[in-house]
């Protein structure tokens, strides 16, 4: 057991020490605390992402599907393309009409081209019905939102975000004329902000009827279309999705044994994919982080090492007056934790404060949360982390020769 004398004389000599050697324990706090400050960031900014993420989703509702063609990575390699076509749209909706509201098509318009005078933006674009306000919760702040008469007659019409009426300084947006890759379209109606998710603008979108996006893409090209539904009854949802399924198998005509080339998945599934995706990138950042602390680790053993080097005479001195080799490794020690968990400190204070001020810059919805778990692992971890560089110095420092070390 350490007496309260043993341990004051440890410290005052530890504090000493750091006053005497203060760039090279300046060097491991800012080593450590960039780290930690590194690690705090990306940990904080995933969860946010993570919380936003439920948030749109909850847009959707859990009676919600979505069908949208899809093949593996090395199908597409080959060239194989999958879709789902217009008719099939058709058949679907058609299929489970008594089952399900807001049916809703969702055609990409890829690389459209959207000029205004003498500016030229390429926004995210799509084609779709009315009722995709109501499932995408994307009502209008000005103007009115795309309805049937402008699909059924084909109307170039387009409801705009705020950031394509910034970009193109639009100023009072709606009557405004545009044009999308050269045909002329007129603005109807602008969205209410929505802000950013996962690093894209949901403001920066064009939205025109899907009628009017399949012939300005060509009525003679296939599009691939992404269906949206709203089922009545949430308890259907299942075996409402094995019927679309087996209408698609059927549709595209794949055998028992092929897998299917495309995919009807609820909002829960949605979720947990975007989720999935987001886990692998806080662990992927955990050990880049972890990486680079366990290399300061190593610089920090290093540094403890020469600073023996140094303080050969000292540390000889302090054993011819008696201090024990208890005493010598304790120093090393103590310094060496001290220094570590002043650098997560640091850290920890410097990563919440930049994720604060950059919360200022994102929407309300994104709530920037400091969870104070994270906070006391993350010093438990440094202070672990000094003990653990500290004890290959500290047993070289014990074992040292009085005689020898005063002899150099």
């Amino acid at each position: 057991m350490f007496n309260l004398p043993f341990v004051y004389d440890v410290v005052l000599h530890v504090l000493e020490s750091l006053r005497v050697n203060a760039l090279k324990s300046s060097l491991i706090i800012v080593s450590v605390g960039i780290g930690v400050m590194a690690l705090v960031l990306g940990l904080t900014f995933s969860q946010t992402l993570s919380r936003s993420l439920v948030w749109q989703f909850e847009n959707l509702g859990s009676n919600t599907l979505t069908v949208s063609s899809y093949l593996p990575l090395s199908e597409q390699l080959k060239g194989n393309k999958a879709i789902i076509n217009h008719g099939e749209y058709e058949m679907i909706k058609n299929a489970v009409s008594k089952q399900t509201a807001n049916v809703t098509p969702i055609i990409s318009i890829n690389q459209a081209v959207v000029r205004f005078q003498d500016k030229s933006i390429q926004p995210s674009a799509i084609g779709t019905t009315f009722s995709y306000m109501k499932m995408r919760s994307r009502f209008v702040e000005k103007g009115r939102f795309i309805n049937d008469a402008d699909n059924s007659q084909r109307r170039r019409s387009v409801v705009i975000g705020k950031t394509v009426a910034e970009d193109l300084s639009l100023g009072e947006a709606v009557g405004q004329y545009i044009t999308i890759n050269n045909e002329w379209f007129i603005v109807v109606g602008v969205l209410a902000e929505k802000g950013n998710l996962l690093g894209i603008d949901l403001d920066e979108l064009i939205i025109m009827p899907y009628q009017t996006s399949q012939s300005l893409l060509g009525n003679g090209v296939e599009q691939d279309v992404l269906i949206q539904m709203n089922v009545n009854d949430v308890s259907s949802v299942a075996s409402l999705r094995n019927h679309i399924v087996q209408l698609l198998r059927e549709q595209h005509n794949l055998a028992q044994y092929q897998e299917n080339d495309f995919k009807v998945e609820t909002t829960d599934e949605l979720l947990s994919t975007f989720n999935s995706v987001l886990k692998i990138v806080s662990i992927t950042l955990i050990c880049v982080v972890g990486l680079s602390l366990i290399v300061a680790s190593v610089g920090m053993t290093n540094i403890f090492l020469l600073s023996i080097n140094e303080r050969t005479n000292e540390i000889g001195l302090m054993m011819a007056i008696g201090a024990g080799r208890k005493f010598i490794s304790s120093l090393f020690i103590i310094e060496s934790s001290v220094l570590t968990t002043i650098g997560g400190v640091v850290g920890l204070f410097f990563g919440y404060l930049l994720a604060l001020f950059a919360s200022l810059a994102l929407p309300e919805k994104y709530v920037i949360e400091f969870p104070v778990s994270m906070g006391i692992y993350t010093v438990t971890f440094c202070f672990l982390l000094g003990l653990l560089v500290s004890l290959l110095p500290a047993s070289k420092a014990c074992t040292l020769s009085p005689s020898c070390a005063l002899s150099k």
